[in-house]
């Protein structure tokens, strides 16, 4: 491939093509992975999500590969200095404000990590045009226009009844601090959970490799709200939108929906929803061993994504295991709700969906209970919410809806497509998750399950779906 840019442009035309759009912006999250694959396999280059994050148009990524090209690539940086950990330290501890007196109630997967004592941060990388004075002083100008736009960027965290929640921000400006290297994560942990009442957000801009970085500690933002809030002020900052265009974006609204429609969930008819467990997987977990369970899929959607993934690893389970069901959880981030457009809303959304295969389901059946599942969630109904928050018609039924919601037997979590499944496994090896927990990702027509429990004992099990015999395979990788 030459470097000419006429050559290049025409190139990405091609590429673009392939998925039946016209403009970057045409492609939703999978096929904007698939492409940016595609981009990388032609050019020979790897493009880094920081550098993603400001690509809204085909001109700007022609430029980025003909960077990439050129040999004109980015430096390396450094970590902090002593001095950059003091004035963060400082930045905290000086910190002062008044609070808003109406709590905001964290989602019921902040609050498990926190009741846990574990640690959650999404942290937003972008390049710098420059790392001069007017530069970082637009910068901070813009992230205060946003934090006029989205509340997140306002909030503290506190502890009520050993519970994790959150309150607004009153005439305060944002944590902002420019540091000659990057912020290691065990720094951040030290000084934002250190004691309630400290900010959840903070921008730091790094000047040995001009990036910016936006953190969010207490896992208050999930991964569609990373998506949307990397556009919108990727918008901004490029000059595509201004901030009075932007929408509003109200975390605290969408926490009040839920808690109504959730306070008048019939707990008796929950329990009857949420299926009976018959027998416990017993998955034993080896720190040192992940199981890696993979298999074809054609992937159009997280619904498809799902359905396919979950049926096919129940199906195999039971297969091996001679089970009449397997049961489970699923995390799902439902943004348009019957009364409520969650849309633009950042934070942590997401709500978990019991599920069960049965070993006489076809796809078709499992299918329409997935569903009818989702339909009754998209009312605002969250039983996991419920149990959390203590909410619910006829409370005393609480005790039998936690059981047997405890007792089904895995957690699959879908991320997405992606680029490198080997990346999502380095850092799955850096979290300690539970045996039962499965991430799920799709990569080049291929669905891969990834847990630490001994899910599956034989390495390849066949499968038949619509018709069609395949091999589920498993490999077990060891963490030297």
């Amino acid at each position: 491939m030459r470097n000419d840019t006429k050559d290049i442009e025409q190139e990405l035309e091609k590429l673009l093509a392939k998925f039946n759009v016209s403009a970057l912006k045409d492609l939703d999250s999978l096929d904007l992975v698939r492409f940016i694959i595609e981009v990388e396999s032609a050019f020979k280059i790897e493009i880094e999500d920081a550098e993603l994050n400001q690509i809204n148009n085909l001109s700007q990524l022609d430029q980025l590969v003909v960077k990439k090209l050129t040999g004109n690539n980015e430096v390396k940086g450094a970590f902090a200095s002593e001095v950059d950990l003091d004035n963060l330290k400082l930045l905290f501890d000086n910190f002062s404000a008044e609070y808003g007196s109406e709590p905001i109630i964290a989602s019921p997967t902040a609050q498990s990590l926190f009741s846990q004592g574990k640690t959650s941060f999404s942290i937003l990388e972008f390049d710098l045009k420059e790392a001069s004075y007017t530069e970082i002083r637009r910068i901070y100008q813009l992230l205060t226009e946003l934090a006029n736009k989205v509340d997140l960027l306002n909030y503290a965290w506190f502890i009520n009844d050993k519970k994790l929640e959150f309150r607004p921000i009153l005439n305060s400006s944002i944590p902002f601090l420019v540091a000659t290297g990057e912020i290691k994560r065990s720094d951040l942990e030290k000084i934002m959970y250190q004691k309630p009442g400290r900010p959840i957000f903070i921008a730091l801009v790094d000047l040995s490799s001009s990036k910016l970085r936006l953190i969010f500690s207490h896992h208050s933002l999930d991964a569609a709200s990373e998506t949307l809030l990397k556009k919108r002020f990727s918008n901004l900052y490029q000059g595509d939108e201004l901030a009075s265009a932007l929408p509003v974006s109200s975390f605290a609204s969408y926490s009040k929906f839920l808690k109504k429609q959730n306070e008048q969930v019939d707990l008796a008819k929950a329990i009857e929803e949420i299926p009976e467990t018959s027998e416990n997987l017993n998955l034993s977990k080896d720190k040192k061993l992940l199981h890696v369970i993979s298999f074809p899929a054609k992937v159009k959607d997280v619904d498809t994504a799902y359905i396919q993934g979950i049926y096919t690893l129940a199906k195999a389970v039971i297969s091996e295991r001679h089970l009449s069901q397997v049961t489970g959880k699923l995390a799902l981030n439902i943004r348009k709700f019957k009364e409520f457009d969650a849309q633009n809303v950042l934070g942590d959304l997401h709500a978990t969906l019991p599920w069960e295969v049965k070993a006489t389901d076809s796809l078709a059946d499992f299918k329409q209970r997935y569903f009818v599942t989702k339909q009754l969630y998209q009312t605002g109904i969250d039983y996991r919410y419920c149990l959390f928050n203590k909410l619910g018609k006829d409370l005393e039924f609480l005790p039998v809806l936690e059981k047997k919601w405890k007792a089904m037997n895995l957690s699959p979590n879908y991320l997405g497509e992606v680029k490198s499944v080997q990346a999502v496994i380095d850092e799955i090896w850096q979290l300690p998750f539970k045996a039962n927990y499965i991430t799920m990702v799709s990569c080049h027509g291929k669905m891969y399950a990834i847990l630490y429990g001994d899910l599956l004992k034989e390495k390849n099990i066949k499968i038949c779906l619509d018709g069609k015999d395949f091999v589920v395979q498993t490999q077990i990788l060891e963490n030297k």
